[in-house]
């Protein structure tokens, strides 16, 4: 796998002129905090509140399930592998953000799991294929800035984001398979015999 190393040290040079840019360092520590435990756990702290407040309690477990599973998967594969971080740029990102093993990247694969997973969830109950595709599209482009500000930062290589983002969306997919397939038809039915009629869960 040379020409992954190769890859992944180029890449980590390419991102290394940037650093010490004031803004856009400020900038990729704000975006990374997007994908780390706190704040995603607000995150899915408020959406199976949320979810509990319009009674699709089957839905709001799934999501606890699914992100509790891809927090498993990820520490799991990273006590496999148990690849060294890089050479960190700066003593303070290290103590923030780079504490683990380094594949994959956790802030990837869970940012993935769970920004991809809400707006599965979400879009499921929406109707117009616009506001579909942008849920779905602003979830990934947010997946997407929170790989590359790790990168940045230097706490992953190109190679951990990429696993994570693809460790993610598999993780996501088969999670959104399951609900489609189980949790989403057995709201209908439980909706379907308390108030019969078309349309029961995409009014609530």
């Amino acid at each position: 796998m040379a020409w992954l190393q190769l890859l992944d040290k180029r890449t980590e040079d390419w991102f290394s002129s940037f650093w010490g840019t004031p803004w856009l360092d400020a900038a990729m520590l704000d975006l990374t905090a997007l994908g780390g435990f706190y704040v995603l756990t607000l995150v899915v702290l408020f959406s199976v509140g949320l979810l509990l407040t319009v009674r699709r309690y089957r839905t709001a477990g799934f999501v606890a399930a699914a992100v509790v599973g891809g927090v498993l998967l990820s520490r799991l594969i990273k006590a496999e592998i148990k690849r060294p971080r890089p050479g960190l740029r700066h003593w303070l990102v290290g103590a923030m953000f780079g504490s683990d093993y380094s594949f994959p990247s956790g802030h990837s694969m869970m940012s993935t799991v769970v920004y991809l997973t809400l707006a599965l969830v979400f879009t499921a109950v929406i109707r117009r294929w616009k506001v579909r595709v942008f849920v779905v599209g602003s979830s990934l482009l947010l997946v997407g800035l929170v790989g590359l500000s790790r990168m940045y930062l230097g706490v992953h290589y190109p190679s951990d984001v990429v696993a994570g983002w693809a460790g993610g969306l598999v993780w996501a997919l088969i999670c959104r398979w399951v609900e489609y397939h189980w949790v989403l038809r057995a709201e209908r039915r439980a909706a379907a015999e308390e108030s019969p009629g078309p349309g029961a869960v995409e009014t609530l």
